[in-house]
């Protein structure tokens, strides 16, 4: 077996279509909301909403793979940037697992451009964590307050690329609409991007583009993880074959959801007849348990009534005796 099949063969062994569909990769934004220029991507539409060609995409993923594969075989590293909601926490799962920098928070403007102050601000960083490490010895206690709530500011914006010496080899935007200034910066500079674009996004905006849906945190989740995977199998790291286990796929976020009022098996995902059904039952339970309260109350009224009227006669009674 060459080289080349026996790389396309641990492709296959992950990168699979039908879990693709499973993650809701191929749904786009509505039609009214497209970037003209996704057009070679878009497979058709269906009540409104652009569906993407999962064959591109599941190509996209595999050539992302392979170049990505080769970076890291070269020593590169790769910048996992994510500061979507849906994305952050993911991103810096895989990022964390496949030993590579992120920045799933906040891009601060100038992090590739303006490095060299980038990387006196992580100096800053490491000598905080150095003095918290100390308990801040030496310093007052609101000295110490101030200083810890500086330190907490600087890992949530820098952590994930505190021990960043170089430029990135390339970086992996998991969100090309919202990540636009970190794409600007590395085209700027010449470093490769890979990303993640929707149907409301241009293309061309990204050196290598996957079509994929990048609200849904099943796609998101599921195209970082093989980003990740990626990056591991040229280092020899853990290959998280996704869906391989219940526990695998908690784990990076593509785990069937749970129930809720919007997934299937329970009143609010039923048909509209059966709903219709539904309410016929309530209405005829509703009117019977109606009719046996009135017959109760009715009951009990009549009964009220028979004992009055035989404490009236009792008294009459004991009355005619005493006389």
């Amino acid at each position: 077996m060459t080289e080349n099949t026996k790389a396309s063969s641990e492709k296959q062994s992950f990168i699979n279509k039908e879990v693709l569909i499973h993650s809701g990769i191929q749904y786009g934004h509505r039609t009214s909301m497209w970037n003209p220029k996704m057009k070679p991507y878009i497979h058709s539409s269906k009540d409104g909403v652009h569906i993407l060609d999962i064959s591109q995409t599941y190509q996209a993923l595999q050539h992302a793979f392979s170049q990505i594969q080769g970076l890291s075989k070269a020593g590169g590293k790769v910048l996992f940037v994510g500061t979507a909601d849906n994305a952050s926490k993911t991103v810096q799962l895989n990022a964390e697992r496949s030993n590579s920098f992120f920045m799933a928070h906040r891009w601060l403007g100038g992090t590739l451009t303006n490095w060299k102050t980038i990387q006196k601000s992580i100096t800053r960083l490491r000598n905080l964590e150095r003095m918290e490490a100390a308990e801040f010895k030496g310093y007052s206690k609101k000295e110490a307050v101030y200083l810890k709530k500086e330190l907490d500011k600087l890992q949530k914006t820098l952590g994930g690329i505190k021990f960043m010496r170089r430029l990135p080899a390339a970086i992996f935007v998991a969100s090309a609409k919202i990540d636009t200034i970190a794409i600007a910066e590395a085209k700027k500079l010449g470093i490769p991007v890979f990303g993640i674009v929707d149907t409301n996004v241009d293309p061309n905006s990204v050196g290598f583009p996957i079509p994929a849906n990048d609200d849904a945190n099943k796609a998101v989740a599921l195209v970082t993880t093989i980003i990740a995977d990626a990056i591991n199998s040229a280092t020899g790291g853990e290959m998280k074959l996704v869906m391989k286990s219940e526990e695998d796929a908690e784990l990076i976020g593509v785990a069937e959801p749970k129930p809720s009022k919007f997934n299937k098996g329970n009143k609010y995902s039923l048909s509209q007849s059966k709903r219709n059904s539904m309410r016929r039952i309530k209405k005829t339970s509703d009117t019977s348990d109606f009719n046996s309260k009135s017959d109760s109350k009715s009951k009990t009224t009549d009964d009220k009534a028979v004992d009055t009227k035989r404490t009236t006669e009792t008294k009459v009674e004991t009355k005619k005796e005493e006389n």
